[in-house]
């Protein structure tokens, strides 16, 4: 049990409330956590560039490729789970 699902549970517990531990992963987070994930990075990166641009910095075109590259491979990644057969 993680550090969220105690905390939950302790408190509706606490409240007298029936806590239900539900399961940390299912069939489908596992499959797009990855894709999650690097969603988070390249968010990350941007946040980054832009912030950067803001106070007047040059913003490297090169980062910007990277980062426009990195988010067409997470968009075909996601567009091939979607197609994959299902389980």
């Amino acid at each position: 049990m993680g550090p969220s699902t105690f905390a939950r549970v302790s408190v509706l517990r606490a409240a007298g409330q029936e806590a239900p531990i539900r399961k940390r992963w299912d069939a489908i987070a596992t499959v797009i956590a990855p894709a999650l994930g690097q969603l988070g990075r390249i968010g990350n990166n941007l946040n980054q560039l832009t912030r950067h641009a803001h106070v007047g910095g040059r913003v490297d075109p090169e980062s910007l490729d990277q980062l426009r590259d990195e988010a067409e491979r997470l968009t075909l990644a996601v567009l091939a789970l979607r197609e994959a057969p299902s389980p």
